[in-house]
């Protein structure tokens, strides 16, 4: 990520130096994304990362019409 969008490296199979690596499941994933941090997930790096890329998010609008007539 750079200055708040998601870029794609020119080779993908490089390592990086990331701030923090994240190792989960889809469930875990899901619950990351519903707020509940990193409790028993496989992680290294900064924890507060997290809280920067989540700031970015935003609250989803539960009447949004995904299909209208």
């Amino acid at each position: 990520m750079s200055n708040g969008a998601l870029i794609q490296t020119e080779n993908p199979r490089a390592r990086a130096a990331a701030d923090l690596t994240v190792t989960l499941t889809k469930p875990q994933l899901l619950a990351v994304l519903g707020g509940h941090g990193l409790d028993g997930i496989e992680h290294t790096g900064d924890p507060a990362v997290l809280g920067r890329l989540t700031a970015l998010l935003d609250t989803p609008d539960p009447a949004f019409p995904i299909v209208t007539p």
